[in-house]
């Protein structure tokens, strides 16, 4: 069965733009975060960053870049759980 309209994540990414482009920054969030919870990858986290950085959430736009980075790379910069931390050598 095809996805219905509103969980099409290519719609969603294009609605967000379009919605980005007039400037209607709290639409444009609405369309994003869900697309984000369907297909998270490191070109909707990078306009979602840049949808942040308008709305002056300068922080959360850091963490939407740093996700796209390591969605892109499959590199994580956090540790794993249980890791030990970085620091001296037993």
């Amino acid at each position: 069965m095809p996805p219905r309209r509103g969980d099409d994540p290519l719609l969603l990414l294009a609605a967000s733009r379009l919605c980005m482009q007039n400037q209607l920054w709290g639409k444009a969030r609405s369309y994003l975060e869900p697309r984000l919870g369907l297909r998270p990858d490191a070109t909707a986290y990078r306009v979602y960053g840049q949808l942040l950085d308008k709305m002056g959430e300068s922080d959360a736009a850091t963490e939407a870049y740093r996700l796209g980075l390591e969605t892109a790379t499959g590199i994580s910069s956090r540790p794993a759980l249980g890791a030990p931390a970085s620091g001296g050598t037993d």
